[in-house]
């Protein structure tokens, strides 16, 4: 998950980069080992949060992230 106040520095959901969501999996991948959890797929998935000066916040979801 990744929020941000404004757009200023891009989407909440551009600061999430291939080497980040490599990062993600790889971390996956150990707490899954050290947890001896064993599935036959994992997905890794994104949620960016805007939080705008007024109104409610701007919620996006990526499924799948690669």
């Amino acid at each position: 998950m990744k929020t941000r106040s404004g757009l200023g520095f891009g989407s909440p959901l551009e600061a999430v980069t291939r080497d980040k969501a490599a990062r993600l999996r790889r971390l996956a991948g150990r707490w899954l080992a050290d947890h001896d959890v064993r599935p036959k797929a994992v997905r890794i998935d994104v949620v960016g949060i805007l939080r705008q000066a007024s109104g409610p916040a701007r919620i996006e979801h990526v499924r799948g992230v690669d």
